[in-house]
C-alpha cells in the first residue's frame, strides 16, 4: 500500500518543510503545486526534495486564483504510479497526524474507500498574545516545531482527507475530489489543523483571503474574511479550547463525529452493494 500526496501551497514558507518532512515519514510520494507564494514556499519546498529524491514532485507554479479542483493537477501528476491497493491524501500546508495514517488505512476494510479527519484547530489564543507581547515568543521561534508552540485546540468538523484509489477515477469540473466515490469509513482519523501560528503569519494570511473576499472567491460570510489590520480578532479566550499534553489522546465531543443510525444504514447497504461487484 502506497499513500500519494496532494499538496497545494500559498506562503506556507513558515511551516511547509515541517509539514512535508512529518508526512513523508507516511507518505510515499508527494506532489506539490505552488499557488503563486511570494515568500520562501517553493525555496523551501526544493529543499525538502533535495533531501529526499524521489519522494516530492515539485510541479511548479500556477499564478492564478486558488479553487480546490487544482489538486487535480498533483493528482494527474500521480496518477499512472496509483493501484488499487493505495491511497491518495490531500496533504495541506498546515496540517498534521499525530497518528500513522499508513496503519490506520491498512486497519480498513476493503469496502471502505473513503476517510474523514476530525479538524482540530489550533487556535492562537490570549495566553499566547501575551507570550509574544512579553517576547518570549518571537518570530526566531518558528523554528521550533509548531505543535511545541500552539497547544489549544478546538475540535470544529470534520473533511474527506483519504481516498481510495480506483483506476476508474475522473476529476472533472469544480469538484472537490474525483468520482465515483466508494463508501465513508466508519472510523475518523485524527488531523492537528495549524491554521493560526503567528501574528505576522496571521495578518499575512488574512490578507490574502481579504483580496480573494473582495474579488468574489470568497463567500461573504466566509470565517476569514477578515481585514488584516483587525487581526487580533482571531485570538481566542484559551478557556474555550482544548489543551494538548502532548499524551497522544486528544480530547472532543465524540457524539459530534458519530454516523446516526440513517446515515450509518445508507452507508452499509453501499458496502453491500460494493460486495456484488458495483462501485456508485
Amino acid at each position: 500500500m502506497k499513500i500519494f500526496g496532494l499538496t497545494v501551497l500559498k506562503n506556507e514558507g513558515d511551516i511547509v518543510s515541517q509539514t512535508l518532512t512529518e508526512a513523508l515519514a507516511w507518505c510515499d510520494r508527494i506532489a506539490v503545486l505552488d499557488n503563486d507564494s511570494d515568500d520562501d514556499t517553493v525555496a523551501r519546498v526544493e529543499a525538502v526534495a533535495a533531501a529526499h529524491p524521489n519522494r516530492i514532485e515539485f510541479i511548479g507554479r500556477y499564478t492564478g486564483a486558488f479553487h480546490n479542483d487544482l489538486r487535480m493537477i498533483p493528482f494527474y501528476r500521480l496518477f499512472d504510479e496509483a493501484t488499487t491497493e493505495d491511497w491518495w491524501c490531500r496533504l495541506d500546508g498546515d496540517e498534521f497526524y499525530p497518528h500513522d495514517p499508513k496503519a490506520f488505512l491498512a486497519a480498513l476494510s476493503p469496502l471502505e474507500c473513503r476517510v474523514n479527519a476530525i479538524n482540530l484547530f489550533y487556535e492562537y489564543t490570549d495566553i499566547d498574545w501575551a507570550a509574544w507581547q512579553a517576547k518570549q515568543e518571537t518570530l526566531a521561534d518558528r523554528q521550533r516545531p509548531i505543535q511545541e508552540r500552539r497547544r489549544y485546540y478546538r475540535a470544529a468538523y470534520e473533511e474527506l482527507r483519504f481516498m481510495r484509489h480506483h483506476p476508474k477515477l475522473k476529476w472533472c469540473g469544480r469538484a472537490h475530489w474525483p468520482t465515483p466515490r466508494g463508501p465513508l469509513a466508519r472510523e475518523r482519523i485524527i488531523m492537528q489543523h495549524f491554521r493560526a501560528r503567528d501574528p505576522e503569519q496571521l495578518k499575512r494570511r488574512l490578507a490574502i483571503r481579504q483580496v480573494a473576499a473582495e474579488r468574489g472567491q470568497r463567500k461573504p460570510d466566509h470565517h476569514w474574511r477578515v481585514a488584516a489590520a483587525d487581526w487580533q480578532s482571531q485570538i481566542v479566550d484559551h478557556r474555550s479550547c482544548y489543551y494538548d499534553d502532548h499524551s497522544g489522546t486528544f480530547e472532543y465531543d465524540a457524539h459530534r463525529f458519530s454516523d446516526p443510525p440513517g446515515k450509518r444504514f445508507g452507508q452499509n447497504l453501499r458496502r453491500a452493494a460494493m460486495a456484488l461487484g458495483w462501485r456508485t
